[in-house]
């Protein structure tokens, strides 16, 4: 086993990281985070070994490979711990030569997570179900008359590829929704003013339900270490990020396709493969999360302590060694079904959009219906615990500057 004692982690301006950090730094490790100029969550939270701020000329994928590689070369990280998507490609596709130590992954897998059109054709030739969907540019959207044979409205539109590629990031922009074409070509307009008309867009069939997430950390293609949560409210509350999620019995999650998915895939490392429950009752796959996710303090609070598991498999240099810790991390874990994470602020933002949307009419079903699930459930507040309260301060300053 490789001795892996300290530990940088990307991008500390995530609720991931921070709940990565957390973890890691109750479990002894020592740890350095890497964040933009302003202060961060991760970087405030207690116990870190050090903050490394990314210079602001850091902007190309190239000069953040280079800057974390000479940060590796004058601090000697044991294991470095990419948080978001363009971290991760970035990363990934410049290492070739293994000069750092990155967490277990196979460049396919992550390539079809990163490319979805990709990800979703494989899924369909395994028989999980998806939307229908067509992949497109923006400039043939802007071109576009008539929807293509297949799709009707409603319809959503979401980046088509995430990360980077080899000359620049590849800016997101949040999942439109649309019920005629007249809004879907205002949308096209508005986004050609920002993005570059390559820029490859997925027009989906939208599949209203309850988001569903099963995590899991795999092993050469075997998930071993797996939960599962579902989504109780979201920002936008039309679909988006995880503000109140739920643990939940893997019975009552699509357990097998997510591993069939991953199986298929010959996935290593890390995982979140998120679908959707329709009204017809099925699931339908959405996309594979290559990297930790937004609601992973929920995981670590039941006991799947996600960023420790991945720490441990980075460390394993044999078979023997890799087969004794999928044989540990395949025992089943009991957890509290039920248990609720809540983001604070990500609530009252969703409190905020709804208001807007409905006015008196919302806040009143909000109050007479507990809609926003205040009451009731055990719920942990994901950004504020007594033991680590400066991240929330630090949170709190950036939501009222956000105003």
């Amino acid at each position: 086993m490789k001795n892996i004692r300290t530990i940088l982690v990307l991008e500390g301006q995530t609720r991931a990281a921070l709940a990565c950090v957390r973890s890691l730094v109750s479990a002894g490790y020592s740890v350095f985070v890497a964040e933009p100029g302003a202060e961060t969550l991760a970087g405030q939270s207690k116990g870190i070994a050090g903050r490394l701020s990314i210079p602001r000329e850091v902007n190309q994928p190239s000069e953040y490979l280079r800057w974390v590689n000479e940060e590796h070369r004058s601090r000697g990280f044991d294991l470095v711990i990419p948080i978001t998507d363009r971290a991760i490609s970035a990363l990934s596709s410049g290492n070739q030569a293994n000069e750092l130590p990155l967490p277990p992954f196979n460049p396919s897998g992550l390539k079809h997570a990163l490319e979805k059109d990709l990800l979703l054709k494989v899924a369909e030739r395994i028989k999980i179900p998806v939307p229908q969907t067509i992949q497109m540019t923006l400039e043939e959207l802007l071109k576009l008359q008539t929807l293509p044979a297949g799709l009707s409205f409603p319809l959503i539109a979401k980046p088509g590829i995430a990360g980077s590629d080899e000359t620049a990031f590849i800016e997101k922009f949040p999942t439109a929704y649309f019920d005629d074409l007249v809004a879907l070509r205002d949308f096209a307009t508005r986004l050609a003013e920002t993005a570059p008309k390559s820029q490859r867009i997925l027009l989906q069939q939208r599949i209203v339900g309850p988001g569903v997430g099963v995590f899991a950390l795999s092993v050469k293609g075997d998930a071993v270490a797996i939960f599962a949560h579902r989504r109780v409210l979201e920002k936008p509350p039309s679909g988006g990020v995880s503000v109140l999620s739920e643990s939940v019995a893997l019975a009552d999650a699509p357990v097998s396709d997510a591993r069939n998915l991953l199986r298929e895939l010959s996935w290593d490392g890390i995982a979140m493969v998120e679908f959707k429950r329709h009204s017809d009752g099925r699931y339908y796959l959405m996309e594979i999360n290559p990297r930790l996710w937004g609601s992973l303090q929920l995981a670590i609070d039941c006991g799947r302590n996600y960023p420790v598991l991945l720490s441990q498999y980075s460390a394993c240099e044999t078979e023997e060694e890799l087969a004794n810790f999928a044989s540990r991390c395949s025992q089943p874990l009991e957890f509290t079904v039920g248990q609720r994470l809540r983001w604070e602020w990500g609530t009252v933002d969703h409190l905020i959009s709804r208001i807007k949307k409905d006015g008196f009419t919302g806040l009143r079903e909000i109050f007479t219906k507990n809609s926003l699930s205040l009451f009731g459930a055990a719920t942990h507040w994901e950004v504020l615990r007594l033991s680590d309260w400066k991240p929330f301060i630090a949170e709190t300053k950036s939501w009222l500057r956000s105003l």
